[in-house]
């Protein structure tokens, strides 16, 4: 089984490919300060557990969807970003998103329209889900539907500090 080349935490578990993607312009748009991902385009759709997809369809009275995950995030560099990034589900257009400090996220890594990156799930401490991403290369269609020709690269594991 090969896993991304990036220091999760050491006491990780059910690391899942969920997603790999070109990045399009409304992943880096300033404004828009989110990562789509998109339900046709999963990898796959069995790394929530029951609770949290119970969590993510909480509506208030008015039918707005309000409730989000706080998740631990890997970013492409392996620094842990445990406060900055939300999980959301939405129904229209249907898709997850990553939001909150995302466009921090990008800036930092240079990600650009065209970058392939993969979205990994995993399990800590008592279950937590949290993400990490790994950037794979540059797309060669640009269109966003790459399936890229990356290598994967293999897991280094790392102690586990404080998340």
């Amino acid at each position: 089984m090969y896993l991304p080349d990036l220091p999760l935490p050491e006491d990780f578990m059910d690391v899942k490919l969920v997603i790999q993607k070109e990045l399009i312009p409304i992943d880096l748009c300033l404004t828009a300060n989110r990562f789509c991902m998109p339900f046709k385009k999963l990898n796959r759709n069995d790394f929530l557990n029951e609770n949290e997809q119970e969590r993510l369809m909480v509506r208030t009275p008015n039918g707005k969807r309000v409730e989000r995950i706080r998740v631990l995030f890997i970013e492409p560099n392996g620094d842990r970003n445990a406060e900055g990034i939300v999980f959301k589900k939405w129904v229209r257009p249907k898709m997850y998103v990553l939001i909150g400090q995302w466009h921090r996220v990008c800036e930092k890594h240079k990600l650009e329209v065209g970058t392939i990156v993969r979205v990994y799930s995993f399990r800590f401490k008592e279950g937590e889900l949290g993400f990490a991403m790994a950037v794979v290369g540059k797309g060669e269609n640009g269109n966003g539907n790459s399936k890229g020709k990356g290598t994967e690269l293999a897991f280094a594991r790392v102690g586990s500090g404080s998340v």
